[in-house]
């Protein structure tokens, strides 16, 4: 991958010095981290977790860039809206059906014959999306991965030139749409 992304919080009943660990290691391994702070503090003062989970990033050997989001679904659509193609993005999260829930309108706007038209990169919102469900073993990942390879080849099928097609085609290879 190309950059490496992660989203993370900390459970406010854990030790200091765990919550500081967690973000030492994931410090580490991801150029760029989310710290979200959300509704369950569990008897922290407000933004308590967020100071240990900042902490923990002050000697990061990899991690340059950390932004605090206030929001679980804020800090996922926050890191999402930033991927470029090859970007890996780990998501850790509390509720997972919560927040499966919170993406899952983009399935009817993928579904939508129309539904990305006028978008600036449909094929990596398909790509990216056909990734997420996959990994989740979601049946609808590969209907939307086929989706996104039939309007990447019939875009590409309207370019007459050989060459700019190939050279269209090369410049959309994401991966998730790979055959």
């Amino acid at each position: 991958s190309k950059r490496r992304v992660v989203v993370i919080s900390g459970a406010g009943d854990r030790r200091d010095e765990d919550i500081r660990d967690q973000t030492r290691i994931l410090g580490g391994a991801f150029d760029e981290v989310v710290l979200y702070q959300d509704q369950c503090q569990r008897g922290r003062a407000d933004g308590e977790v967020l100071a240990l989970l900042r902490q923990g990033l002050e000697n990061a050997g990899r991690a340059k860039a950390v932004e605090e989001i206030r929001g679980e679904f804020l800090a996922i659509d926050t890191a999402l809206a930033r991927l470029n193609a090859g970007d890996l993005c780990l998501i850790l999260i509390d509720d997972v059906d919560a927040a499966l829930a919170h993406i899952a309108p983009i399935l009817d706007t993928l579904n939508d014959p129309e539904g990305l038209d006028g978008t600036d990169e449909p094929y990596r919102v398909y790509a990216i999306s056909a990734r997420v469900l996959a990994a989740n073993g979601d049946e609808q990942a590969e209907s939307i991965r086929k989706k996104g390879v039939s309007l990447l080849q019939e875009r590409a099928d309207r370019i007459s030139d050989p060459a700019l097609r190939a050279s269209f085609l090369e410049a959309h290879q994401y991966p998730g749409l790979a055959d």
